[in-house]
This record gives C-alpha cells, sequence and structure tokens, in this order.
C-alpha cells in the first residue's frame, strides 16, 4: 500500500510525497549500508540477467520452427532446387510465418517462465532480497492474483466493447477455433504477465530504488 503525505509551502503551494511500499523497504534492509550505489551497474547486470532469462524461449523456438521447416516438403524442394530463387524464398517465408501452428507461439508465450525463475533466484542469491520484495506473497496471493486479473478483464473489456457498440470494431467466431488452444494461450499469457511484472518491476525498477535514498 502507498500512502500520501502532504505539507503547505509559501501558504497555497502543497507538495506530496510518496512514502515507500513495504516491498520498497523491505528491499532497501538487504541494501549493504557500506556498499556505494551505482545505478550504471545495476542497468548492467538487469541487461545481463534479461538476456539469460529470454535465452531459453530463443532456444525453443528455434527448435520448434527448425523441426517445422526441415519437415515441410516446400522446404526441402525449394532447398535442393539447386538455385535460389529470391522470389521463391520470400514467398515461402511469408507462407510459412502466417501459417505457423499455434503451439508454436504457445511455447514462446510458456518460456517467459524462465524470467521469473532468473528475476527470484539473482534477487535471492545475490542481492539477498525476499521473493516478497518481488511481489511475491503467501497471504491471500491467489485472491488476490484473481482480484486483480478481474480487473484487468474489465480495463480491457470496456473500450472492446465500446468499440463493438459504436461500431468501430466487429466481432466475427472463426470456424477453425479452437477452445482448448483458447485456454492454452489464457494460462501462457499469464505465465508472460507475471514473468515481465517480475523481472521488470519486482527485481529491476525495486532495485534502482533500493540503492537510492528515501
Amino acid at each position: 500500500m502507498i500512502y500520501f503525505n502532504s505539507k503547505t509551502i509559501k501558504e497555497d503551494i502543497i507538495v506530496f510525497q510518496i512514502n515507500d511500499t513495504r516491498m520498497l523497504v523491505d528491499a532497501r534492509l538487504s541494501f549493504p549500508k557500506n556498499k556505494k550505489y551505482s545505478m550504471a551497474i545495476e542497468i548492467l547486470i538487469f541487461l545481463l540477467v534479461a538476456s539469460i532469462s529470454t535465452m531459453p524461449q530463443s532456444i525453443l523456438s528455434y527448435f520448434a520452427i527448425m523441426i517445422l521447416m526441415v519437415t515441410d516438403p516446400n522446404f526441402i524442394k525449394l532447398v535442393t532446387s539447386g538455385e535460389f530463387d529470391q522470389s521463391a524464398t520470400i514467398e515461402y517465408l511469408t507462407e510459412f510465418i502466417s501459417n505457423t501452428p499455434s503451439f508454436v507461439y504457445a511455447i514462446m508465450l510458456f518460456a517467459s517462465g524462465f524470467m521469473i525463475l532468473a528475476a527470484i533466484l539473482y534477487c535471492k542469491l545475490f542481492q539477498k532480497r525476499r521473493a516478497y520484495t518481488l511481489g511475491f506473497t503467501k497471504k491471500q496471493a491467489l485472491s488476490e492474483y484473481v482480484l486483480g486479473a478481474l480487473i484487468g478483464l474489465v480495463m480491457i473489456s470496456l473500450p472492446a466493447l465500446a468499440c463493438v457498440a459504436t461500431g468501430c470494431v466487429s466481432l466475427k467466431t472463426s470456424e477453425s477455433a479452437n477452445p482448448l488452444m483458447i485456454m492454452v494461450f489464457f494460462v501462457a499469457f499469464l505465465f508472460q504477465g507475471i514473468g515481465e511484472e517480475a523481472l521488470f518491476r519486482g527485481y529491476f525498477m525495486t532495485s534502482l530504488a533500493r540503492g537510492t535514498s528515501t
């Protein structure tokens, strides 16, 4: 929870000061008192951690696409034709990307879970921070997450419904839509959302803030 304090300066000018959240206070307690803070070092370390955490996603998607390609008769025909045809290659790649199976994108989203693991491991092993400082709590965790998901759903749905009501957007159901795959993507996007929040907001932004003075 964030608390606001205010004080009056010179008569009519009010300055609002935002006090530290409990998460940030807890994170500051883990910062060594004699250590010199460097924002540049924090940013460089974050870039390294972020790069490592996204490697599994890149590797998994790369191998999935390569397997699909080498088993595609059109790709084999293109490679064994004996000559390089730029227009044919571009046409094939365009068609391949547009027809890439949905499970490949689902794998990429699920691989975002490695960002959660990287953020937690780095903060616990190197910064000596508790998982609480990244936003993970044991008390009422499920109920708070469900509430946040519902609030987000409402915030996204209201503009979409407004667009439909005004005729700016029309909704159509595809006959090829797979309800099971839709649920898979729903769960996969949850992994992506948690991963981004843990890596950027929980780890990076809190790391920058904990080394600064209050």
